[in-house]
């Protein structure tokens, strides 16, 4: 392709972003505290909006990445990243409960933009790079733990030592966005490994063997159920998550056996 070396620094950026963004949310929650005067409960409750972000995003990006192609789902992540800086900008102190939604939402945007890059930048770097893929894939993951210490060392500097605003702080993190923005522009992007080959879903799954699909579909059901639980009766949202994780096992070509399981 000519451009390989390109697509790793971009996806580098990426993940760059997403650690010095995650470090500097992480930072400012003494500062939505005492701003919004929250209890630690709702403080918990944001961040755990965070991780369960994270979890939907390199969920859902991974099962679609094959379909949709690498250079739209960068695209989707770059739009959450900037959406998600709006819309916890959106928090003011006039309105409690608004600046608790807005925040929650943002965190969830924000850590869903980060999944949906870890779905893209792992498997474009082991696309690019076939026949070295551990060195080129160690060089990328080095740029999340790189972007945890920047951002936890801007942080610092600004709220401990310069008493910055909040939201000055969190739109640093803009800055290694636009990078990598412009780092994927106009770049041709190859297909994953399964796309050129044609296989589906369940094709891929089958390597692991069917007691392999099983543990995958359970925790799929595990997690979906406490995930809905949140905004859905306990009951009726594990059933929904067995449901889903039984629609996959399903897809995966493990139907009546592992359904047979979960009922």
């Amino acid at each position: 392709m000519g451009n390989e070396k390109r697509l790793l620094w971009a996806g580098f950026t990426a993940i760059l972003a997403a650690g010095v963004g995650f470090a500097i949310r992480g930072g400012i929650f003494d500062n939505w505290g005492s701003e919004y005067g929250f209890t630690g409960g709702q403080l918990g409750a944001i961040g755990g909006a965070g991780f369960t972000g994270f979890c939907f995003g390199i969920v859902i990006g991974g099962v679609v990445a094959d379909k949709l192609g690498y250079g739209k789902l960068v695209i989707a992540a770059f739009v959450l990243h900037v959406l998600s800086a709006l819309v916890t900008f959106g928090a003011s102190p006039a309105n409690k409960e608004a600046a608790y939604s807005f925040l929650v939402w943002g965190m969830f945007i924000f850590a869903f933009a980060n999944g949906v890059l870890e779905a893209v930048a792992n498997p474009l770097v082991a696309t690019l790079f076939p026949q070295n893929r551990t060195h080129y894939l160690n060089i990328l993951h080095a740029s999340w733990p790189l972007g945890m210490i920047l951002g936890g060392v801007v942080g610092w500097v600004l709220d401990d030592k310069m008493q910055v605003g909040w939201k000055i702080q969190l739109s640093l993190y803009l800055v290694p966005t636009v990078v990598y923005g412009v780092m994927f522009l106009g770049q041709k992007m190859p297909k994953s490994e399964a796309a050129e080959k044609g296989l589906s879903m369940g094709d891929m799954f089958k390597d692991v063997g069917i007691l392999g699909g099983a543990v995958v579909c359970f925790l799929l059901a595990i997690f979906f159920g406490n995930t809905l639980s949140l905004i859905i009766p306990g009951g009726t949202a594990k059933i929904l998550g067995y449901v889903i994780g039984g629609v996959v096992a399903d897809k995966l070509g493990y139907g009546k056996l592992v359904i047979a399981a979960f009922v």
